[in-house]
């Protein structure tokens, strides 16, 4: 296997962890104050991480020297901050509407239309074995997802589902934002410019909810501790994808992988909230280890 595609797998499982590590403590923390508080300063806390990452790694050489940031790109930061902003926006105003057996699958989806983009737009190649083991992904994650004893419970019709137009929407923009993200930082200083991105994400947060008059400073003493582990989880996610963006052309398997992070979150929860997993759910992780052990041996 070479180093690039071992960089892209390692990257994939990193943001993979991140993302379920930091949806595991968010679900704690929404619990006493609320989504968007919790969206907030899980953010305010990464941006921290990320300032205080950025000056004590600034000369490492794994990060590329070039650290010259032109007004165009500066504001190109900004815009995808922006863009990923609205992503969350519409997707915790889906997760609060909705029924998350019909939304937690549409928007893992998001990954699967990045991958078809990346090799539709940036002409990304993949041979038979690799294509195998990508498709064993994309199942392992839309199973992951499903619950097929709720659906059948509930009942659901697909016609005017709440928060349907909200996901649709969200999973269509991360899966674009995922693909400019990795053609945009290509080698490039990925710290230095993931730093500056998280950052105009936070403050945009920040700001639109500031003027919807979310009133933020509710935090109870006891879940600073959780906040302080979504901002470590959050960091880690994003860090990871940027290094695979970074140093990979493998748009595709960094960005599938680092969309099973339910696995993680499912797990912890077992582990230590008593919750079960159900068939479709333990199928799902067999199916995505098999798909990272077939990657592996590309």
């Amino acid at each position: 296997m070479n180093g690039s595609l071992i960089i892209a797998i390692c990257a994939g499982l990193g943001a993979m962890f991140g993302w379920g590590f930091a949806d595991f403590f968010a679900k704690k923390t929404i619990g006493y104050i609320g989504d968007k508080p919790t969206l907030i300063w899980g953010h305010i806390i990464g941006s921290i991480l990320f300032f205080l990452i950025i000056i004590t790694n600034f000369g490492d050489k794994w990060v590329k020297q070039d650290s010259s940031i032109t007004f165009v790109m500066f504001l190109i930061l900004c815009f995808f901050g922006i863009f990923q902003a609205v992503v969350y926006t519409y997707v915790y105003r889906a997760f609060r509407d909705a029924d998350l057996v019909i939304i937690s699958p549409i928007f893992a989806s998001y990954s699967a239309i990045t991958t078809i983009l990346s090799i539709i737009f940036l002409g990304e190649i993949l041979n038979n074995q690799a294509t195998f083991g990508i498709s064993l992904l994309m199942t392992g994650i839309l199973l992951l997802n499903l619950d097929f004893n709720a659906l059948k419970a509930k009942k659901i019709q697909f016609s005017n589902i709440p928060g349907m137009r909200e996901v649709l929407i969200a999973t269509l923009m991360a899966a674009v934002w995922t693909l400019l993200w990795g053609f945009f930082l290509n080698d490039k200083n990925w710290l230095l410019l993931t730093g500056i991105m998280y950052g105009a994400m936070t403050l945009s947060l920040v700001i639109y909810n500031m003027f919807k008059g979310v009133n933020i400073f509710v935090v109870e003493s006891k879940v600073w501790k959780y906040l302080v582990l979504i901002g470590v989880g959050e960091v880690a996610a994003y860090l990871s994808i940027s290094i695979g963006f970074s140093h990979t052309n493998y748009i595709s398997i960094v960005a599938l992988l680092s969309s099973a992070f339910s696995i993680p979150a499912i797990i912890m929860a077992y582990l230590f909230l008593n919750e079960k997993m159900n068939t479709a759910q333990v199928t799902g992780v067999v199916v995505l280890i098999a798909g990272i052990m077939i990657l592996a041996i590309v």
